[in-house]
């Protein structure tokens, strides 16, 4: 989602002493003609009201909205809350504007006698709490004040440039298993976090802006008490940052050790840069956890509360080939069959009908014993609760043999075979495995077979102008069933103009003479999996591997181009 943060005003009604910002007291008049002729507003999906408070030019806001939310655009409104009222929330309620009051403990004795009026828009209101050294047992007593008025939607974040020393961390620490304790008995309430795409873009800024020529010929108003720019000390600053943290790789980036105005203020603050980033480290490891724990309880709830359609086993973390586009650590993880004797015993408490068990990888044949003894306890679990099983599996078919393929037709298996085109396309991709595929293929399936099996096709946008010439290929060996899987790593860059591309591909292969034979699909999303790791749980939200991180808003307009296209 590609979101414009949107300051429309430099005034603002309160003086928060955190604040590192010029509060004028003049302005000009925000310009929505001469705006709109800058921005071209509808290249954004979200676009998000900042202050100083935004509230003040709401006459603006509303114009925009207006003249945007045909567009489906997403609208947020970040605000003090205090020039919030009934008739513009429900203006908000209606247009389905998020909006999101700060909590600050300065404003807080005028605010919560208005805020518990505006239960009618629960579903839209966010309360953005910060922790503040002085104040660390303030966010829990009003969250809990306001969880018990039915309100469930939260931000937690601390204000970074405190000294977080290891007393303080405690005291965090502490603060934040009260939380957990009002999850506990409050499940539907929600606790977040900005999301890590917005810190992305703030590390990128201030390694691009903070230390570039035009930013020091006008530097933010934050520091003009500092005399850094004659002994160029901002640069000295950011290149020992740079010795300390990765910002390609360290997770520390992912959270508020990112910018580096705030180790600037260490200045100010007398403290060694060093420790100060030692603090931010320990301060993100402290809301990483408390994150974490939140994950595990929703997914526990979520396990014991929703109907599962599908377990996926991920039976290892090993794979036999090196896909040129595969997003994993191989390491040498193998599932516990307690774990998945655990998970069958509760799947199989469980009264809906069509249940699915599949096996996923990395390469699930490579612990065929385990595959087996899973079946077999499966089988014999849900035979005694007069169930039916189905089983699926994914696999790139190379480990194949008469053995494992005749166990896997005696149990009635939906095969879904991992290839990539043509021939030499496919060992370009697949690490020079066409030559045994193909001869697996000869083997072992036959063309009644063949007809059967889910052929699973990758393909980044480097691939769009091959499709049609590929699929015609995988026809052509009388496979029926196609899934498009498409390749959202955020490093394959996918933009506007490559689903065009994509499009026109679609309508090419939809006149084609060969697609009166065969079958694309996209998996439903919609379906309720869950999956099951070598280290217990999946978590598909935040699919993140070394340097593959999911562009999963690409991938949605992905699927339902297919399904427009294909499956209507």
């Amino acid at each position: 989602m590609k979101t414009l943060d949107l300051y429309i005003t430099k005034l603002c009604n309160l003086n928060c002493e955190y604040c590192y910002v010029d509060l004028k007291k003049n302005e000009n008049s925000f310009n929505y003609e001469e705006f709109s002729e800058r921005i071209n507003l509808l290249d954004y999906d979200h676009i998000k009201f900042f202050g100083w408070e935004p509230l003040i030019k709401w006459t603006e806001i509303v114009k925009i909205i207006e003249i945007l939310k045909w567009k489906n655009k997403k609208f947020t409104i970040v605000t003090n809350g205090l020039l919030l009222d009934s008739k513009k929330l429900l203006f908000c309620v209606k247009n389905g504007v998020e909006v999101m009051i700060s909590m600050h403990f300065k404003s807080i004795k005028k605010l919560l006698p208005k805020v518990t009026k505006f239960l009618f828009a629960n579903e839209i209101l966010w309360f953005w709490f910060i922790f503040e050294e002085s104040k660390i047992d303030y966010p829990y007593k009003i969250v809990s004040f306001l969880v018990e008025k039915w309100f469930t939607h939260y931000i937690l974040t601390p204000e970074v440039y405190w000294n977080w020393n290891e007393k303080n961390l405690k005291k965090l620490g502490k603060e934040l298993q009260k939380f957990l304790e009002i999850y506990k008995k409050y499940p539907k309430v929600k606790f977040t976090w900005p999301s890590t795409d917005s810190l992305v873009k703030l590390v990128k800024w201030c390694s691009k802006n903070i230390v570039s020529k035009q930013w020091q010929k006008k530097p933010c108003n934050r520091f003009k008490s500092l005399d850094f720019f004659k002994e160029n000390n901002v640069l000295k600053i950011f290149q020992k940052l740079e010795k300390t943290i990765d910002y390609e790789n360290d997770s520390d980036k992912w959270f508020y050790v990112c910018p580096i105005w705030w180790y600037l203020d260490t200045l100010t603050l007398n403290v060694d840069l060093e420790k100060r980033i030692i603090q931010y480290k320990n301060l993100n490891q402290t809301f990483l956890k408390f994150y974490k724990e939140i994950n595990l309880l929703q997914w526990k709830l979520n396990f014991l509360t929703e109907k599962i359609d599908e377990i996926r086993f991920n039976l290892t973390s090993q794979c036999n080939i090196r896909c040129s586009y595969c997003y994993v650590d191989f390491k040498n993880d193998k599932l516990d069959f307690l774990v998945a004797k655990n998970i069958i015993d509760y799947f199989s408490l469980k009264t809906w009908d069509k249940k699915t068990i599949s096996f996923f990888g990395w390469e699930p044949l490579l612990q065929f014993e385990l595959l087996k003894e899973i079946v077999k306890y499966s089988k014999k679990r849900f035979t005694e609760k007069n169930q039916k099983i189905f089983f699926k599996i994914a696999t790139n078919f190379l480990l194949i043999n008469q053995e494992k393929y005749d166990f896997l037709k005696e149990n009635n298996f939906e095969i879904h075979i991992s290839l990539n085109w043509d021939f030499d396309d496919n060992n370009a991709m697949r690490d020079n495995s066409s030559k045994l595929l193909f001869s697996k293929f000869d083997k072992y399936l036959d063309l009644e077979d063949r007809k059967k099996v889910l052929i699973l096709t990758a393909f980044s946008n480097n691939e769009i102008e091959k499709l049609s010439k590929n699929l015609k290929f995988i026809s052509e060996l009388w496979f029926k069933y196609i899934n498009l899987e498409m390749i959202f790593w955020f490093k394959y860059n996918w933009q506007k103009p490559d689903f065009v591309r994509l499009q026109r591909e679609f309508i090419k292969i939809k006149k084609s003479s060969f697609y009166k034979n065969i079958k694309i699909i996209s998996f439903d999303w919609k379906r309720n999996v869950l999956d099951i790791s070598t280290k217990w749980i999946c978590n598909d939200n935040s699919l993140e591997f070394n340097d593959y991180k999911a562009d999963f808003q690409k991938q949605k307009i992905f699927k339902k181009l297919v399904i427009q296209n294909f499956q209507k």
